[in-house]
């Protein structure tokens, strides 16, 4: 999975389903191509849950426009945004 640039989180966790990572992609199209690239990479894996986040209203603290690019705002802990 370390050779996706887009991997942002990469985890071990308890239970049945012991693995998750999470990336930011460009197209929801790119969902299967992960998938399929990471089934390919993990043989035998079984594949509970894909989620899609459509929409993230800010990033570190960076308030983003819908196209994903920061509009200037800072958040700090605390204030709402």
């Amino acid at each position: 999975l370390s050779a996706f640039g887009t991997l942002r989180l990469c985890a071990s966790t308890t239970g049945d389903t012991n693995f998750m990572f999470m990336m930011w992609l460009r197209t929801a199209a790119d969902v299967m191509a992960v998938e399929r690239a990471a089934g390919d990479q993990i043989p035998g894996r079984d594949l509970v849950e894909s989620v899609v986040i459509a929409n993230v209203p800010k990033r570190v603290g960076w308030v983003l426009n819908r196209d994903g690019t920061a509009t200037g705002t800072v958040t700090v802990p605390g204030d709402a945004w």
